[in-house]
């Protein structure tokens, strides 16, 4: 088969970006036809501020884009393309261009870019849904991106001109989704149940179960607002016999050691970015995985990569999440945000290293039966093969 892959990068590279990586590996592992097409916004730093004034003029709509896509299509000629993220320098005009070119296509959605300015059904530190249940043009007023109602306007104006124009609706054939959460918030915005499959993430290579446990619990993510890092140190403050170490960088790393530093938290080491070697080292020996997101987090691959390592996991309760965890099973849920209940569920994991090892074994479980890389190829080339065959439907009815 041969697929057109689109893909946008964002500034700081995240679970998306990786996704796109690993779905291309494999496309070529199984002998796929891929062309990439990418763009990525580091070329704002580059840019003369002439230009990122035109860019944003442009956000819901490069010619350039249009243009140069269907060059692709018509010296590549793929079977299909495959979409992740347009924001901001392809802009939705790849899906005209699939359109008039007779590709299908299909749309990967891993965060909420079609129905909020931010992407995060997030607010002030709390989850919200105004924007889907009122004007989108709330966001402005409370500068939903980047802190800046300029910018967020430039945003809602791309979103409310692609969905007056049915972009969303009659431009894409089909839809993926990492759980069924995501999926039921973009049903509830318009688009047609039937367009959606549901593909979790998935981990390649195989980092193998682990061998050994450690003392200490882990977190590995972004260090930002929506990652709830800051529920998961102020949880820490007061338990200072399960060592704590925090992976990874983001605009909160500065003020977050800083405040380790004041409060004289000698239990709590924040570690800055590490490699993926060194990360799945200090996975394998961690008692147990923290994700305290307090903003919808689609599937996140540290959760599955922590079941292959047969690492339980201590999660918030967000629908995504929630999807992915057996409580008491292959991890603990604690309420997303609640302080007192994320202390509590971690001296419940902590005190019984038996009942860890048991719960580690049945994530591992999980990863075999669900997130490894040849089911998931398995799925995706199906939806390709269901797409294929709607579009060929839909072109002939067209044509009576």
């Amino acid at each position: 088969m041969k697929i057109l892959v689109v893909h946008n990068h964002y500034q700081q590279f995240g679970g998306e970006d990786a996704v796109v990586q690993l779905e291309c590996a494999l496309h070529k592992k199984y002998g796929q036809d891929v062309y990439i097409f990418e763009r990525s916004n580091h070329e704002i730093h580059k840019a003369s501020w002439s230009k990122i004034g035109r860019n944003l003029f442009q956000m819901h709509w490069r010619k350039e884009t249009f243009d140069e896509i269907v060059q692709v299509i018509k010296n590549f000629k793929p079977d299909i393309a495959h979409i992740y993220n347009t924001h901001f320098m392809i802009t939705p005009s790849v899906y005209y261009a699939c359109h008039a070119s007779g590709v299908p296509t299909v749309q990967s959605l891993y965060n909420y870019r079609l129905i909020c300015a931010n992407a995060l059904l997030l607010r002030d530190g709390h989850y919200c849904e105004e924007c889907l249940h009122h004007s989108r043009w709330r966001s402005v007023l409370y500068r939903c991106y980047r802190d800046s109602s300029f910018l967020t306007a430039c945003v809602v104006k791309s979103q409310n001109l692609h969905w007056r124009r049915g972009t969303w609706l009659h431009q894409i054939d089909s839809y993926i989704t990492a759980n069924q959460y995501s999926r039921e918030k973009f049903v509830q915005a318009g688009i047609a149940r039937d367009k959606f499959y549901i593909k979790p993430h998935f981990v390649y290579p195989d980092p193998t179960l682990r061998t050994q446990m450690g003392d200490y619990a882990l977190y590995v993510g972004r260090l930002s607002e929506e990652k709830g890092v800051r529920v998961l140190l102020n949880a820490w403050e007061t338990l200072p016999e399960i060592p704590l170490k925090v992976l990874g960088t983001g605009p909160l790393l500065v003020e977050l050691r800083q405040w380790v530093q004041s409060k004289k938290m000698d239990h709590v080491e924040i570690l800055g970015y590490r490699p993926d070697q060194e990360f799945l080292q200090y996975l394998g020996g961690a008692k147990f995985l923290i994700m305290p997101s307090i903003s919808q987090d689609n599937s996140p691959r540290t959760i599955l990569e922590a079941y292959a390592r047969g690492v339980p996991v201590l999660a918030s309760s967000l629908e995504g999440i929630k999807e992915m965890l057996q409580d008491e099973g292959t991890g603990r849920i604690f309420e997303a945000g609640d302080i007192e209940d994320l202390r509590a569920k971690a001296r419940w994991l902590a005190k019984d290293d038996e009942r860890l090892k048991r719960m580690g074994k049945l994530a591992r479980m999980e990863y075999e039966g669900k997130y490894t890389a040849e089911k998931n190829y398995e799925i995706l080339m199906n939806i390709y093969q269901q797409t294929l065959e709607r579009f060929k439907r839909k072109t002939a009815n067209a044509k009576e």
